[in-house]
C-alpha cells in the first residue's frame, strides 16, 4: 500500500522550520561560550519540594507500568468530553504546581530572583530571546530523533491532547488544547523540574563541591586573602538567611562537577531524565524530551532565568500544535 502524498504547503512548513534550525546552528558553532554563565546564590529551598517532585514522577511511572492511562480519544463521546478531560488535566496540574511553587516560595522567603524572574525590562527581552533561540535550535534534532524513533520502533506519539485534536479539530477544542499544551504546561514543567529540581540540584551540587560556603554577614574579621595583600573573593548575598556566598576571583564555577562531568551537567541531567520519565507512555516521546530537556536545562543553569526555558518549551508545543492543526486545515480543504 503507498503512504499517501505529502502535501507541498505543509512539507514547505516542515522545511522552513527545519532550515531555521540549522542556520541556528551554523551561527551558534562560532559561538564560544554558546551563553555565557551567570552566578548566583544557591536557591533558598531545601529538598522537600524535589521530592515531591520526585514522588510525582514515580506515580506516573507506576501508573504507566501498571497500565492506568487516563481515557484515549476513542472511549470520549465528542470534542465536548474531550475539551473537559483537556481542561481537567490543565486544572489539575495548576492546582499541584502552582500550591507546591506557593508553598516554596512562602516559607523559604524566595525573592525575585530566587524563583527565576528578571529584575529589569531588557532582562525580560534578552530572556525572550534566549527563548526564541534555543527553541529554533532545538526543532531539528527533536523532531528528528523523534521521527527517527517513530519509524524504527513502528509506534508513533501517542499523546491523549494530541490524538483528541487529531480525531476532532474544531476551534472551540484547539482553543482548549492551546491552553493547555501551550500555557498551563510549559509554566508547570518548568518551574518544577527547573527551578525547583534543577535550582535545588544545583544547590546540592555545590555543597558537595565545597565550592560557595556560607559566610556570616556579622563577621568583620579580614580575609587570609585580604591579609596577603590579595583581593578579597567576590560575595554574593542570600535572600532567606542573609548570609553570603563566596565565589573565586572570576565569580565563575569550577570546570569539574560531579562524576566527572562539567560544572552543572549532572543537575541537568538527572532533572531532564525526570522530566522525560513524567512523560513516560506516549509512544517514543520521552527520549526526544529527554533531549529537548537538556536544553531547556542547559539555558536555565547558564543563565539562572526561568523564563527562557518557559518560552522555548511553549514555543516548541505552539509548533506541535501549529502542525496538528495546519495538517487538519489542509486535509478538510482537500475534502
Amino acid at each position: 500500500m503507498q503512504p499517501p502524498p505529502i502535501d507541498p504547503w505543509f512539507a514547505g512548513f516542515i522545511g522552513t522550520l527545519a532550515s531555521a534550525s540549522l542556520a541556528i546552528w551554523f551561527v551558534l558553532a562560532w559561538r564560544r561560550p554558546i551563553l555565557s554563565y551567570e552566578p548566583r546564590s544557591p536557591v533558598p529551598w531545601n529538598f522537600v519540594a524535589p521530592l515531591v517532585i520526585l514522588l510525582l514522577v514515580l506515580l506516573r511511572v507506576s501508573s504507566v507500568v501498571a497500565g492506568q492511562e487516563p481515557p484515549q480519544p476513542d472511549e470520549l463521546a465528542g470534542p465536548l468530553e474531550m475539551g473537559n478531560e483537556i481542561l481537567l488535566g490543565a486544572a489539575t496540574q495548576v492546582a499541584m504546581f502552582g500550591s507546591l511553587f506557593a508553598a516554596v516560595v512562602l516559607l523559604s522567603g524566595a525573592t525575585q530572583r530566587d524563583v527565576g524572574l528578571p529584575e529589569f525590562a531588557d532582562q525580560f527581552g534578552r530572556d525572550l530571546k534566549i527563548g526564541a533561540i534555543t527553541w529554533l535550535a532545538a526543532l531539528l534534532p527533536v523532531y528528528g530523533l523523534q521521527g527517527l524513533l517513530a519509524e524504527a520502533v513502528g509506534e508513533k506519539s501517542s499523546h491523549p491532547l494530541i490524538e483528541m485534536v487529531q480525531k476532532e479539530p474544531t476551534a472551540p477544542l484547539m482553543f482548549v488544547a492551546f491552553m493547555a499544551a501551550v500555557v498551563v504546561a510549559p509554566i508547570c514543567e518548568e518551574l518544577a523540574f527547573r527551578l525547583l529540581l534543577q535550582g535545588w540540584l544545583e544547590k546540592l551540587e555545590d555543597q558537595w563541591l565545597g565550592w560557595r560556603t556560607a559566610v556570616p554577614p556579622q563577621s568583620d574579621a579580614p580575609s587570609s586573602a585580604a591579609t596577603d595583600g590579595a583581593a578579597p573573593a567576590p560575595i554574593q548575598e542570600t535572600a532567606a538567611t542573609g548570609s553570603a556566598v563566596a565565589l573565586d576571583q572570576s565569580g565563575q564555577p569550577p570546570r569539574r562537577g560531579l562524576a566527572g562531568l562539567p560544572y552543572g551537567w549532572t543537575p541537568i541531567l538527572v532533572s531532564s531524565l525526570l522530566f522525560a520519565l513524567a512523560h513516560l507512555g506516549h509512544g517514543p516521546d520521552p527520549v526526544a524530551l529527554f533531549l529537548l530537556a537538556i536544553m531547556l536545562g542547559y539555558i536555565y543553569q547558564r543563565s539562572h532565568d526561568v523564563i527562557p526555558s518557559i518560552v522555548t518549551h511553549m514555543l516548541f508545543n505552539l509548533t506541535t500544535l501549529a502542525m496538528l492543526a495546519f495538517a487538519a486545515a489542509r486535509g478538510a480543504g482537500a475534502e
